[in-house]
């Protein structure tokens, strides 16, 4: 299993360049944990493809949760995850390259730890 840990860039754009550049170098699909709120319904993310699923489940993302988490990693997959989250790839800041890890004392964290 792999975990591939990095920080958002504005509206999170980067990571299907990600996923494209692991899956065509290596063969591998990196699948995304994204936080449940990508997933809605009128979502950018949300557009339907496939008979109605949701682009980023077609693409092989899956909510963050630890069961999904250690599935994905159980299984050998590689999974592909931002610590920062939503609000990372929401804040112009995070262009300034660092990864951000949540403190979950502080209004809870949508962030799988260890």
């Amino acid at each position: 299993p792999v975990l591939l840990v990095g920080n958002h860039q504005l509206w999170g754009l980067d990571t299907a360049l990600l996923v494209q550049g692991v899956y065509e170098g290596t063969g591998t699909l990196a699948r995304g944990l994204a936080h449940p709120f990508v997933f809605q319904e009128g979502m950018v993310s949300g557009i339907s493809l496939d008979g109605g699923r949701n682009a980023l489940e077609v693409f092989g993302a899956v909510s963050v949760t630890p069961k999904n988490y250690y599935t994905l990693l159980s299984e050998g997959k590689v999974a592909l995850l931002y610590p920062g989250g939503i609000a990372e790839a929401w804040d112009e800041k995070a262009a300034t390259y660092r990864v951000v890890w949540p403190d979950p004392g502080v209004g809870g964290s949508d962030f799988v730890r260890a």
